[in-house]
């Protein structure tokens, strides 16, 4: 399979790329998410603090939402399997997803170090505090994640294609981490942001338009 994944992506043309991210809602998803810090510097006027805690909030919600789905899906195959009360499978689900969450999140927590990490919260809070649109554009943030997750994502979907979201989201949380460093030191270039916002989307749609880049190639080349 990978090998005629790469043949597409060698013979087959851009449109039909455009055509497989136009036609799954969850790309149109990730896209908008991805361009909120675009609108903002462009538009809003968006300090670098801003910039970075957008971006940081982003993975941290990310990281929430894959960790409450996968657990959601668990809890789902063990009500299947042993027939466990739902009650208490939900609540033994909320207990490991508040640990777990605690333990991979520890890397964003020091990110919020004013001293050694890149973001101030202190400097954050009191611009959010101040402006209710912020409060939106960054709740709409978070839902945009969780929604990402649970709509036709990690609780249902099969083990392989589970395991190519997985790599890949796994891959956008590292490259947040990164860019959150870089923008808090060299700023919101008029170049950074928006190749950011670019860069991240393809990285999260990229497995799901695999399986129509390669029905595609197979149908035209008769595989």
């Amino acid at each position: 399979m990978g090998n005629n994944i790469r043949r597409a992506e060698r013979t087959l043309p851009v449109s039909d790329y455009v055509q497989a991210f136009a036609a799954r809602r969850q790309s149109w998803i990730a896209l908008a998410r991805n361009l909120v810090p675009v609108a903002g510097v462009y538009l809003l006027g968006w300090s670098v603090g801003l910039t970075v805690f957008n971006y940081w909030l982003d993975g941290l919600a990310g990281l929430a939402a894959i960790i409450a789905a996968l657990l959601m899906r668990g809890i789902l195959e063990s009500r299947r399997q042993l027939g466990t009360g739902i009650a208490r499978l939900a609540l033994g689900g909320v207990l490991i997803w508040a640990v777990l969450f605690g333990l991979f999140a520890m890397p964003y927590w020091f990110l919020l170090d004013s001293a050694r990490g890149v973001l101030d919260p202190r400097d954050v809070a009191t611009q959010v505090a101040q402006s209710p649109l912020l409060w939106l554009t960054f709740g709409a943030v978070v839902l945009g994640q969780f929604w990402r997750a649970f709509d036709g994502g990690y609780v249902g979907m099969p083990v392989e294609q589970l395991k190519k979201r997985g790599q890949a989201d796994f891959g956008a949380l590292i490259a947040r981490a990164v860019v959150m460093s870089i923008v808090a030191r060299v700023g919101a270039g008029a170049w950074l942001v928006p190749l950011v916002a670019l860069a991240l989307t393809w990285i999260e749609v990229w497995p799901d338009m695999q399986d129509a880049l390669l029905a595609r190639y197979r149908d035209r080349h008769g595989v």
